[in-house]
C-alpha cells in the first residue's frame, strides 16, 4: 500500500496563558430563545472590497474598469490587497431580523449598489457594475453577490456582524470573499469554487420596523450577561475553547485552511510560484471559531483601543484581548512529525456573541460566557492584526508594551513574510499544501 504524507496545522488560544482545547456546549435549546424577532431593513450601504493580488494575478483576474467608486479610509492596511469602494443604492433594501440589538438572521432583499467594476478573467468578464449584495442561502449570515443579470460571482462568509447601539447602522464585515461555483466554471477550473481571494465590508443605514413584534413571555427572556456575569480573575480564570463552527456562525462556509499565497525568492525580491513550481514560500490563512466555555466575562478589545478611539477599557484600563497562534506539522509515512511553519501572533480585535446564553447586548469588546464568535481567514491575513510572537510573554501571556511601535511603524516589510503560516515546501510536501488549501 502507497504511503502519503500528511499536513496538519495545530491552533492555541490565549489570554494570560494558554488553555486546553474542548468541545463546544450544546447549543441554546429553543425553550431559552425568545419566542419572536423585530423585522428591519437597511439601505444605502457603503461598501469595499478587498482583493488579495497575490491570488487574482496567478488566477489571471483583473480589475479593468470601475465605475462610480468612492474613497473611504482603510478598515484593514494590507499591502497585497487592492481596495475599491462603491456606495450603495436608496432604491434597495436589505431585510434582517433583530431582537433588541442582536441579529438573528439576514431574511430578504439586497443592497444594490451605483457603480462597480468589470473583472476580466482567462475566458470571459464578469460585469459587476450595480453589484447587489444579498442573503445567500443555507445560512442565517451567508451573503452572496450577483450582478445584474442575478448571476453569483462571489460567495460571502463568516461575517463580523451587528446592528450599532442607537439602531442607526448595519455593519456587515471582515468577510471572507470566495469564488462561487459559477464564476469557478467560467474559469474552466471547477476546483477553484469556494477558494478565498479577498474580503469585503458594508455599512449600511438600519431602518427601524414600524410595529415590532415584542410579545414574549417573561419565562423566554434572556438575563443580561454584563449583569450575569463576572471579568476575567484569577479565582475567575478564561477557558476559550476552539471549535468547529456551525453554518450560521461561519455564514454557510466550515471553517478551514485558506491558501493566501506562494512566492518564490530572487535576487530582486519575489516572484509568483507557478503551476510547475516545486518549492515556495506559502502563506495559509485558517478560519477560526470559538466559544467561551468558562464563567468569566474576556475583555476583547482590539489593539490600542481602535475601536473605541483609543480610550483604555475595562477591566484593567488598557485594551486587553486574545491572541491565536498557529503552527503546522508535516507526518511523513513513516509516521515522523517535523514542524515546517509557524505564524505569527494574531491579536484578536472583535466579538459577535453569537448563540448567547443570555444577552450580550451590543458589546464587541467582550466575549461573554456561552457565546460563540469567529474570524475569517481574510482577517487572519492582514497585517495590521498580525505581530511578532517575541512581543508576547510566553509563561504569562503578557503583551510587550514597548514593542507596539512595530503595528505602527514601516517595518510592516518583515510581517509580510511572518504573517499567518510561512513555509518552504519541497517537492515531497508540495502536492499536500495544494490539498489542504482546498479542504472543503
Amino acid at each position: 500500500m502507497k504511503s502519503f504524507a500528511r499536513v496538519f496545522a495545530m491552533f492555541f488560544f490565549a489570554l494570560g496563558f494558554l488553555h486546553s482545547l474542548a468541545q463546544a456546549s450544546a447549543p441554546i435549546s429553543a425553550s431559552q430563545r425568545v419566542n419572536t424577532s423585530d423585522h428591519w431593513t437597511s439601505s444605502a450601504s457603503q461598501t469595499t472590497w478587498y482583493f488579495n493580488q497575490d491570488l487574482l494575478g496567478p488566477l489571471g483576474i483583473k480589475v479593468v474598469q470601475t465605475e462610480s467608486a468612492i474613497t473611504l479610509p482603510p478598515q484593514h492596511r494590507s499591502r497585497a490587497y487592492q481596495q475599491i469602494s462603491f456606495s450603495g443604492s436608496t432604491q434597495s433594501t436589505l431585510e434582517f431580523s433583530a431582537r433588541g440589538r442582536q441579529l438573528t438572521a439576514l431574511t430578504g432583499g439586497g443592497l444594490r449598489h451605483a457603480g462597480g467594476f468589470v473583472l476580466q478573467f482567462n475566458g470571459g468578464t464578469a460585469d459587476l457594475r450595480g453589484f447587489e449584495l444579498q442573503p445567500a442561502p443555507g445560512s442565517n449570515f451567508g451573503m452572496q453577490v450577483v450582478d445584474r443579470a442575478g448571476r453569483v460571482w462571489f460567495r460571502l462568509d463568516h461575517p463580523h456582524y451587528a446592528l450599532s447601539a442607537d439602531g442607526q447602522t448595519l455593519s456587515l464585515t471582515n468577510m471572507n470573499l470566495r469564488l462561487s461555483a459559477q464564476f469557478a466554471a467560467a474559469l474552466g477550473r471547477p476546483e477553484f469554487a469556494n477558494m478565498l481571494v479577498g474580503a469585503l465590508d458594508s455599512i449600511s443605514t438600519a431602518h427601524a420596523p414600524l410595529l415590532t413584534t415584542t410579545a414574549q413571555s417573561a419565562a423566554s427572556t434572556l438575563p443580561m450577561c454584563a449583569t450575569s456575569y463576572e471579568w476575567q480573575s484569577p479565582s475567575n480564570p478564561v477557558e476559550i475553547s476552539l471549535i468547529q463552527g456551525g453554518a450560521d456562525l461561519t455564514g454557510g462556509m466550515p471553517d478551514q485552511i485558506n491558501f493566501e499565497r506562494c512566492k518564490i525568492p530572487t535576487d530582486v525580491g519575489f516572484s509568483n510560484c507557478t503551476p510547475d513550481s516545486t518549492d515556495g514560500l506559502v502563506v495559509l490563512a485558517p478560519d477560526a471559531s470559538l466559544q467561551n466555555i468558562g464563567t468569566s466575562s474576556v475583555a476583547w478589545n482590539a489593539m490600542f483601543n481602535r475601536n473605541n478611539h483609543g480610550q483604555p477599557q475595562p477591566p484593567y484600563n488598557n485594551d486587553q484581548h486574545p491572541y491565536l497562534v498557529w503552527n503546522l506539522y508535516l507526518v511523513d509515512a513513516n509516521g515522523v512529525i517535523k514542524q515546517i511553519g509557524v505564524s505569527a501572533a494574531k491579536h484578536a480585535f472583535y466579538s459577535v456573541n453569537f448563540q448567547c446564553g443570555c444577552d450580550p447586548g451590543h458589546a464587541p469588546s467582550v466575549l461573554y460566557p456561552t457565546c460563540q464568535d469567529n474570524y475569517s481567514g481574510a482577517t487572519n491575513d492582514f497585517e495590521d492584526y498580525l505581530g511578532p510572537r517575541r512581543e508576547i510573554v510566553p509563561a504569562t501571556g503578557q503583551w510587550d508594551v514597548a514593542a507596539r511601535f512595530s503595528i505602527r511603524s514601516a517595518a510592516v516589510k518583515t510581517r509580510v513574510r511572518a504573517a499567518n503560516t510561512v513555509r518552504s515546501i519541497r517537492a515531497a510536501t508540495w502536492s499536500c499544501a495544494k490539498a489542504i488549501s482546498r479542504r472543503r
